[in-house]
This record gives structure tokens, sequence and C-alpha cells, in this order.
């Protein structure tokens, strides 16, 4: 058996039609799509745009768009289009309140299916992790678990259905938000058995719907599967294979802010990664990231190269340790850096940032490495113009 990702698109079909509803979600996977679809949208209505590529912690990365107007959707779809993703999701937005926010996930377990529900969801659930609880699906157990989520228990003895007959293994909903019984799923992750494709109804999943990596690097590959064992989030695409720019950044605003101004300043042909970390990864993590990061450096044929590592103030994040792992990943690809006169440019702050700053300056110095660190008294963008005339 091996477990898939199915497209948010794709799995909420399956399951808002087998539930009865009417799914009205929209994929754009083509730029030359956006004319068409938005010609058939009303005017006052809002919209959530998602990156919709079987990817965690979408909305603490900047992959998430809420409340976006129709006038605004053109340059939020192109935005993440330019940053290298090729399927957009297009919805409603469910004006709603963050308490209504529940959470839902079923697994199959060797006893059966379990569920795990918590009558608050979010992003931030794994700060509720003693909220959480789980319940085996038999009858009883299906009536407490939609107890606690105030759920009508038809619905998710439904689930239990359509989990089962479609082959899934594991099913999330969060948030979930529960209107006069009935679920409202503003973010649904999937995963099946690819076995049971053989045995499936027609307006099940197909191999279409299913997310592939097949086009993707192994740098691109190792970051995913970083990403998928992580409570922190890491990301990364490539956008050209023998670009001047890398991108080594932290948070998914701040970073969003960063790829712009490569675009900008007219260099978006240059830019060859997209991407970030963030969720507080430890020095471990953002070693093998930084790995992954440089061995695209080195892969380049681009003459000159710069390395912006960026990022905005951090909240949680302890930049001393993530610092160290870079620092590491750094040290222990000297002379290919030395090689390839990677020049590298720091702008950070948050928690631990003076020590990690002067770590970071120590170790450029030290090594006779150019470029430049800074704090968060230089503002973000200015540190993309710093980078690049040195180019």
């Amino acid at each position: 058996m091996a477990r898939v990702k199915l497209f948010e698109h794709s799995a909420k079909q399956i399951v808002l039609n087998n539930l009865g509803f009417n799914y009205e979600g929209i994929r754009i996977s083509k730029i030359t799509e956006l004319p068409k679809v938005l010609s058939t949208l009303p005017p006052k209505q809002q919209y959530v745009l998602k990156v919709d590529e079987g990817i965690k912690g979408r909305f603490k990365m900047g992959l998430v768009a809420v409340g976006i107007k129709k006038e605004r959707l053109a340059n939020q779809v192109k935005k993440f289009f330019r940053q290298g993703y090729g399927n957009i999701l297009l919805e409603k937005f469910v004006p709603h309140s963050p308490l209504e926010e529940k959470y839902l996930s079923i697994q199959r377990t060797r006893e059966g299916l379990v569920a795990y529900v918590s009558d608050k969801g979010g992003v931030d659930i794994e700060k509720e992790k003693n909220n959480i609880q789980s319940y085996l699906l038999d009858t009883e157990g299906i009536k407490s678990a939609a107890r606690v989520l105030k759920l009508k228990s038809i619905y998710l003895k439904q689930l239990c259905e359509i989990f089962n007959n479609n082959h899934f293994t594991f099913l999330e909903i969060n948030p979930l938000l529960i209107k006069n019984g009935q679920p409202i799923l503003l973010d649904l992750a999937v995963q099946v058995d690819s076995a049971g494709s053989y045995f499936l109804a027609e307006d099940s999943w197909k191999e279409k719907d299913i997310v592939r990596d097949y086009s993707k690097t192994p740098e691109e590959k190792a970051v995913r599967e970083l990403n998928d064992r992580s409570q922190a989030s890491f990301s990364l695409s490539i956008l050209n294979k023998d670009g001047a720019i890398f991108l080594l950044l932290s948070g998914g605003g701040a970073s969003l802010v960063l790829a712009d101004e490569v675009h900008n300043l007219g260099l978006i042909k240059k830019l060859a990664n997209y991407g970030e970390y963030s969720g507080n990864p430890g020095e471990e993590e953002t070693y093998l990231y930084t790995k992954q990061i440089l061995s695209l450096v080195f892969k380049s044929k681009a003459k000159n190269k710069v390395l912006v590592i960026g990022g905005g103030v951090a909240n949680f994040t302890d930049v001393s340790i993530t610092f160290r792992g870079i620092i590491r990943a750094l040290a222990e690809n000297l002379g290919a850096v030395k090689k390839h006169h990677l020049k590298i440019f720091v702008r950070r702050g948050g928690p631990g940032s003076s020590k990690g700053l002067a770590a970071m300056e120590e170790f450029l110095k030290m090594n006779k490495i150019s470029g430049e660190v800074y704090g968060p008294n230089l503002p973000l963008h200015k540190i993309v113009k710093i980078a690049v005339k040195s180019l």
C-alpha cells in the first residue's frame, strides 16, 4: 500500500458530493484560464485562494489568501504562479469567527476507524493537543465524537462510509465549521491507498486527482519529505535552475515581500528558487533545509551568485538556533561556497537574533566570504537591493 495525497479540490468533490452538498470550488492550473473564471464570478463576493499541491501548513507559509475581492484575484493568482506553483484552488469566503473553528481527523488503524476531534481548531491546532479527544468510530463512538463537535451524527456516519468506499487512509478537516448541525469544510486534506484504485466507483478519485512529485527535483522532494515529518513548515520551488539569486527565507509574509522585491526590480528571470521555513524549526532541520538550497547554488551555471538569508522579526522562532543550522551547512560546504564565489546577505530579527547575527557575521569574516549582515533596523525589502548590486 502506498499512501498518496489527493488535491484538495478533488477530495472536496468526493466528500461533499457524497454528503449531499454541491461543491463549487474552482481549480486554476493555467494562467490563461483566469479570464474565463473571473467572468463567471459575482462582483461583491469575497474569495479564498489556496495553493493546492498537498503542502502542509499552507496558511502560515503565505500560500492561502483569505477575503480576497474579485478585482484582486488575478494579481494574487499570478503571484502564486510566479512562485512556481501550478494548481490554485478558488472558493467562496465563508465569514466566521475563529472561535467557531473545530477540528476533525479520521485515521485507519488495526482496531478500525478512529476520529480525533476538538471543539477548538484552526491553524494553531498544535497548541490544542490536550483538547483533542479520540474515539473508535463504532456506533457509540460516532455519537460521542459528534456531540463534541455539535455535528449531526448522520454526517459523521456518512464520512466513515465515504472513507471506506473511497479507500481513504487519512482525512483531516481543519478548520471545520458547524452550522445547524451541518458541516462546512473550510480546509480538507485526504490521503488514499493507491492500490485501491482498482476497486473504485466511477465518481471516485483517479490518477489525475493524486498530487505527484514526478516533476520535482531531488532538492524539492527532500524538502517535501522534511516538511511532512516535521512540526515546523518547509517549502521549496525551483524557478530557474541556472538562476543567480537564491533565497533562504523565514516566514510566509516576509518571504513574499522579499520574492516580490526581486520581481519589482525586474530580476525575476534571475530568481532561482522560492520557499521558506517557519514554525520554530530546530538546528538540525534548518541545517538539512539549508543543504538543499546550497545544492541548488552549486548546480547553477550562473556566473555570479548571491544568497539572501532573510526574514521579518520572528515571534517564536529562535534565530540563534536556526542560524546555527545555517552556519553548519555553510561550513560543511565551505570549499564549494568559495569555489562558486557565493556572496551572502542577511537580514533577520526576533528572539536570539543578536547572537545569531553575530555568529553569522563572524563566520563570513573568518572565512573571507563576501556579504553583509543586518538586523531589523534595515527595512526588509532593502536586503534584496543590496544583494543584487553585487551581481
